[in-house]
């Protein structure tokens, strides 16, 4: 019992620690990232605010990679908590807490909270964009519902039956799960590389790696994490590709987790922080 009440003290103060000024730093920055990926599109919203949805600056902007969504929301998901571990091993503070917990429990709680805090970065990030977007423009317009079911784009059923919010909230959640992943991957990079820098740019890293993996192996699209997190493929039913996807990045995590939580344990029984 005393064991349980440790480790929820723990987390509790992790999640304190990753819910200060960086997550709402990040936060803001995601939606100026997307933002600025769909500069013109913002000026047309101005001055013609009924022809364009938030659907079409939201989808745009994510969905085909802009430029700054593309490189710099990878590295915000990880900004909140992720070198949470890399600022406690050079000051030394995880000596102090690793003797009033224990050494898995502490790195679970990492993991959780570096996963949960850069999932929500990027899901709160799109949501407060939505929210701005819909002060002036509609949600989605006919002519956008139309687009999305010609290229049967994942979920446009959603939208096809006038269901705006729930295609957002599968939107949303899909960030969600994109964060969640480059946050735990960062966070394994942060028990090898003990720098918070390279921690926080190693998302980027990462992901461009696997983009150009994708392309020279010539990897179908239905089998590409990257398109099916941006919504651009499916596999079969909306149902389907949620569940799926759900189920790959939590055994990736999984996995960056047991490494991450391997390795920190091994150089604690080593001295490496003493």
């Amino acid at each position: 019992m005393e064991a349980k009440k440790v480790f929820w003290n723990l987390l509790r103060a992790d999640f304190k620690s990753a819910a200060g000024i960086p997550f709402l730093v990040a936060v803001i920055l995601v939606v100026l990232c997307i933002a600025f990926d769909s500069w013109n599109e913002l000026i047309f919203i101005i001055r013609e605010p009924e022809n364009i949805g938030a659907f079409y600056y939201y989808f745009n902007s994510l969905s085909f990679g802009g430029t700054y969504s593309g490189y710099l929301l990878p590295m915000l998901a990880a900004l909140p908590f992720a070198a949470s571990y890399c600022i406690e091993d050079q000051s030394n503070m995880i000596n102090f807490i690793v003797a009033r917990a224990d050494k898995k429990k502490y790195c679970l709680s990492k993991i959780l909270v570096s996963a949960i805090s850069g999932g929500l970065v990027l899901a709160l990030g799109g949501l407060l964009l939505v929210l701005l977007l819909t002060i002036r423009i509609p949600l989605v317009t006919d002519d956008e519902v139309m687009l999305m079911t010609m290229n049967r784009y994942p979920f446009y059923t959603l939208l096809a039956k006038g269901n705006g919010a729930g295609y957002f909230a599968a939107m949303f959640y899909l960030a969600f799960l994109r964060g969640f992943l480059y946050a735990a991957a960062a966070l394994t990079v942060s028990a090898y590389f003990t720098n918070k820098y390279v921690t926080v740019a190693s998302p980027f890293i990462v992901s461009f790696l696997l983009i150009r993996a994708y392309n020279l192996l010539h990897i179908p699209g239905n089998f590409r994490l990257n398109l099916l997190l941006n919504a651009r493929a499916g596999l079969g039913s909306d149902r389907a590709t949620l569940l799926i996807t759900s189920a790959v990045v939590l055994a990736i995590a999984t996995i960056c987790g047991y490494i991450f939580m391997r390795r920190v344990i091994r150089r604690m029984e080593y001295g490496s922080h003493s």
